[in-house]
């Protein structure tokens, strides 16, 4: 693998000055760093909801994947409970987050911040119609598939596949998301939390879910289920491959597909946020890292079989509220 910019210009030389240009938008957003911008992004993921049939949603920013994993479980258990009892609402009993080591005070807020903001009364969708359809399925199903299905209709299986085969040489789209996945979710798939979110669990996160539900028990179950946040969001900025070859075809190949024009409501959501936790009554956004080490891209394999104490000595990615990878 190699760097942002040799990637960029691996595509110019190889491929000429149009792809060299496409790369060089596509990449940038994989490796962006700059904050998150909420007039650009809350927008984009609310006429996403809109188009998916789910209405506006509480759109919350995040600061990290971190807050996003436990804020998102935390928050969605509150809802889950409101189906029998509709004034459930923890936050307003709890002042403050608990006790906790002061390093890990700035996330823990910015987790109850954002618990606050996605559970806030009244509801905006009926229960009934929630359990009903799967939203990240809805979403795909009208913004995405129709897309890909029409581009590769549009054209011929030697062009899809040399437009395939060249985006591929932008390993930066897909390559962050290999990161968070390998330290926050099981290589399985299972429902055990990996080594980093089991810390984040005793360090910070279920003291402040005891705070919130009570009973160290049930805090447990709560915060052990965050190990599962993967399955209620979608990946945003990280993992660009699949879109990029639709906007490949579409800006390179001269495409004009009615399909597209709801396509571009999902790229405005992929490239302008991090993961998003997806629920119909929230979407939590996560902002984007404040640090990237590009030098990993060049030994992926070093970093991905680092321990828990490895990759806090040397992340390969950092939040601005401590979280890292």
């Amino acid at each position: 693998m190699s760097t942002a910019n040799e990637q960029i210009q691996r595509a110019r030389t190889a491929f000429g000055d149009d792809w060299g240009r496409f790369a060089e938008v596509w990449v940038r957003h994989a490796v962006r760093t700059a904050p998150i911008e909420p007039g650009v992004i809350v927008p984009a993921i609310e006429e996403l909801y809109g188009l998916a049939g789910f209405g506006q949603p509480r759109v919350v920013i995040v600061s990290s994947p971190g807050v996003l994993a436990f804020a998102g479980t935390f928050a969605a258990e509150v809802w889950a409970r409101r189906t029998t009892n509709p004034t459930f609402d923890p936050a307003s009993s709890i002042s403050g987050i608990p006790i906790i080591p002061a390093s890990y005070k700035a996330i823990a807020e910015a987790t109850l911040s954002a618990f606050r903001a996605a559970t806030t009364l009244p509801p905006r969708h009926s229960s009934a119609r929630n359990l009903k359809r799967n939203i990240r399925d809805a979403m795909l199903a009208t913004t995405y598939d129709p897309a890909d299905l029409a581009t590769v209709n549009a054209l011929s299986r030697e062009i899809w596949r040399a437009t395939r085969t060249t985006v591929e040489e932008m390993e930066a789209l897909n390559y962050w998301n290999e990161s968070i996945r390998d330290a926050m979710r099981d290589e399985f798939g299972n429902p055990t939390p990996t080594e980093m979110m089991v810390s984040a669990a005793q360090d910070w996160a279920q003291p402040l879910a005891v705070a919130l539900f009570g009973g160290d028990a049930d805090a447990q179950r709560i915060t052990s289920e965050a190990a599962n946040w993967w399955q209620h969001s979608q990946v945003g900025n990280v993992w660009l491959y699949d879109m990029a070859c639709i906007a490949a075809a579409r800006e390179l190949h001269k495409l004009g597909l009615p399909e597209h024009r709801s396509f571009s409501v999902w790229e405005r959501s992929q490239l302008n946020g991090g993961y998003r936790y997806l629920h119909p009554e929230f979407c939590l956004v996560s902002d984007f890292p404040q640090m990237l080490d590009e030098a990993s891209m060049v030994h992926s394999t070093q970093v991905r079989h680092k321990s828990l104490q490895q990759r806090q000595a040397a992340p390969v990615m950092r939040w601005r509220d401590g979280w890292l990878l």
